[in-house]
This record gives structure tokens, C-alpha cells and sequence, in this order.
């Protein structure tokens, strides 16, 4: 086992949505008061730590977390452990994702649109007696930015001759694309794939199309 931590940079993008989205299912005040400063330090943290306002992805630079294999195999199939490489990354950790992390960018992408619409509905209603944040974001720069993460990620992770979007890239720039079912329909679910890259991805999964070669069929 070459993992040394069990970080993943999904925690934060996934807090924030899961707050947001109890809050729309329940129009509780109480609970948007008491989480409201959990999810901007969240969102905060996120963007900073993984420098995405500069990169309009989420990359992941922890060591550990660059994307490579903890484990590589020589042509006469000898073994060899790489420790501290191969940390698993988000909650696919069996994997590791890291690096230009795609999951965690599709995450990150409904983070910051479902942010925009609480800061949006917070200064709406100033009855709802929520706390007062020093910097609180702006919506329209949360959209801003969750558009440049859309497109970013259009092409930072997008396989034009499989159709479909790749795990992630390491920190070197490999692309690592073993048919990712759930990168890919999370990625149209949240609307990070654009219509035409839906469309290919869509026949894969239904079979009216195979990549030569590929046994993820």
C-alpha cells in the first residue's frame, strides 16, 4: 500500500452542495444560518487551495496526489512500489485521481453555481437574519468563474479520439481515460459537457459506438 493520507479535495465543493441543496429542499432559515459560514470557508478554501481561479480546474498538487501510479510494471512484469505515490483522491479512492482532477472539478462546477444562488437569495432577503460575512462572494463573480471552469474543463479533459472525458491528468500531463461511467454522466448531469460531447458520450454508453481497442465497452 503506497497511499500516505486519505485527504480528498471533493470534501469541500461537496459540503457546500450538500448544504445548498437541503436548504432548497427545505427553505429552512435556521439551518442556512448555521451553515452559511462552514460553506463560504469551504468554498474559500477550495478555491485557493487549488488554484482554480488561475487554472479553471481543480488541481490537485498534495504530495501523493500528482495523478501517477503508486505501482508500475516493467515489460518483463516485474512489480515495483513507488511509496508516497498513487493516493487515492476523491471518492473513487481506489484510484488515483489527482492532479487536474475531473470528478473533482464537475463537484466544484455545481459548487460554485449553487453558491452564487444562496449569496443571491441571502442578500435578497435580509429578514432571514443571516451572518454577516466581511467579503461575502458575489454571485455574479461565483458565475463568472463557474463558466471559466466549464469551458477549462471542456478541453483540459475532454479525449476527442475516445469521445469522452478522461479521469484526470497527472501533474506531467498524461491523461488517464479508462472509460470513467461516472465522470462522464456526472459531467452531463451538471451540465459541464456541452451538448455535442452529451451526444458522444451517450452513444458510448448505449453501444452504438466502440473505441478500437478499448475494453471498456
Amino acid at each position: 500500500i503506497t497511499a500516505i493520507d486519505t485527504r480528498h479535495p471533493i470534501t469541500g465543493p461537496n459540503h457546500v452542495r450538500g448544504a445548498a441543496e437541503t436548504f432548497a429542499w427545505t427553505g429552512d432559515t435556521d439551518f442556512l444560518r448555521d451553515v452559511l459560514p462552514g460553506m463560504r470557508r469551504a468554498l474559500r478554501f477550495t478555491l485557493s487551495e487549488f488554484d482554480v481561479e488561475r487554472r479553471g480546474c481543480v488541481r490537485v498538487s498534495w504530495v501523493g496526489h500528482d495523478g501517477r501510479s503508486g505501482l508500475s510494471v516493467a515489460a518483463d512484469g516485474r512489480k515495483t512500489l513507488h511509496p508516497g505515490r498513487g493516493v487515492g483522491n476523491n471518492y473513487w479512492d481506489l484510484l488515483p485521481f489527482g492532479g487536474d482532477d475531473a470528478l473533482a472539478t464537475v463537484y466544484l462546477y455545481d459548487a460554485l453555481r449553487r453558491m452564487a444562488e444562496v449569496e443571491r437569495a441571502a442578500a435578497r432577503h435580509p429578514e432571514w437574519r443571516l451572518p454577516a460575512d466581511p467579503a461575502p462572494f458575489d454571485p455574479r463573480r461565483l458565475e463568472r468563474l463557474a463558466e471559466k471552469v466549464r469551458r477549462t474543463a471542456g478541453r483540459r479533459f475532454w479525449n476527442a479520439e475516445t469521445g469522452r472525458f478522461c479521469g484526470w491528468r497527472d501533474l506531467s500531463g498524461r491523461a488517464y481515460d479508462y472509460g470513467f461511467t461516472f465522470v462522464n454522466l456526472e459531467a452531463i448531469h451538471y451540465g459541464l459537457a456541452t451538448p455535442a460531447q452529451a451526444r458522444r458520450i451517450l452513444a458510448w454508453l448505449d453501444g452504438e459506438r466502440e473505441v478500437p481497442g478499448d475494453t471498456s465497452r
